[in-house]
């Protein structure tokens, strides 16, 4: 009898257990997912710019007269940077290893200023109209930039967050319809015990005791099942890609295992008191 009870103790623990941590992967996996995503298009936002060259003959009041026109555009200028012709061609050979003003016998870099845009407050038109105000400046021998990428990321980035905002909402909603119904599932089969403790005398809090430490140790260890299922996913990929190990950042994946912890445990608890408070409300004869 021992046995028998313990075989059912644990055929309706172990499906919960297993339904709470696959869930839970799957929310705390595409979280992580759309996280690292959005914080990747938010860096390469924080790095978009254009770039003004100077004719050799530009002068020093015509450079300074443009660098302070830009830099009074607080709405869409967030920083610049100039680049002496000496600085470019250091930075040059530093980056290839190879001395090519010796070979030239003269620096054919142009001095520039390295304009990073705030993306935040600039759209398309405002763009294309600053960059076509720098083209036009005194002692300017052309402007570069990425054009498709300077005029997408903004909305693009505006567009993900939207879609990661959708997303993680419907799969909240599917995950607690899901839960619920495994602990519903589990009660039912408990329905006429938890009757008949209520029948012989038994308080309700004497009743939802040791079912809500149940639901907790469920949540529990649903989400910590979840988080070893992440863990080896991540360590999968970084394994075999290892360019993705600068995609997972330890602090959001630290923040992603917490959120499933207590997300498991609360989930569990609320709805174990709402099935029990259910089936404690029930005459004996609906039970059927």
């Amino acid at each position: 009898m021992a046995t028998e009870r313990i075989y059912k103790k644990h055929s309706n623990t172990l499906p919960v257990i297993i339904s709470i941590a696959l869930v839970l992967y799957v929310l705390g996996g595409f979280g992580l997912f759309f996280w690292s995503a959005y914080n990747i298009s938010k860096e390469v936002q924080s790095n978009m710019k254009f770039e003004v060259f100077f004719d050799d003959n530009a002068s020093d009041e015509q450079i300074k007269n443009l660098q302070n026109d830009l830099k009074n555009n607080t709405a869409m200028v967030r920083e610049i940077h100039f680049i002496s012709k000496d600085e470019a061609a250091q930075s040059f050979i530093q980056e290839f290893g190879e001395d090519f003003t010796q070979v030239l016998q003269y620096n054919p870099l142009k001095s520039s200023l390295e304009v990073f845009i705030n993306n935040e407050g600039t759209n398309e038109e405002q763009l294309t109209e600053l960059i076509a105000s720098a083209e036009k400046a005194d002692g300017v021998f052309e402007v570069k930039y990425a054009k498709p990428v300077l005029q997408n990321v903004g909305p693009q980035l505006r567009n993900l967050s939207l879609i990661f905002l959708v997303l993680i909402v419907l799969l909240l909603i599917i995950s607690l319809t899901l839960i619920d119904n495994s602990i519903r599932l589990s009660f039912y089969a408990q329905r006429f015990l938890i009757k008949s403790m209520q029948l012989v005398g038994a308080t309700k809090g004497f009743i939802l005791k040791p079912y809500l430490t149940t639901a907790l140790i469920q949540g529990f260890l649903g989400a910590l099942i979840a988080i070893t299922l992440i863990t080896a996913s991540v360590f999968f990929l970084t394994t075999s890609f290892p360019v993705t190990k600068e995609v997972f950042d330890p602090l959001h994946i630290t923040i992603i295992y917490i959120a499933l912890l207590i997300s498991g445990i609360i989930i569990t608890i609320s709805s174990s008191m709402i099935v029990m408070r259910k089936y404690l409300g029930r005459s004996a004869y609906k039970l059927y």
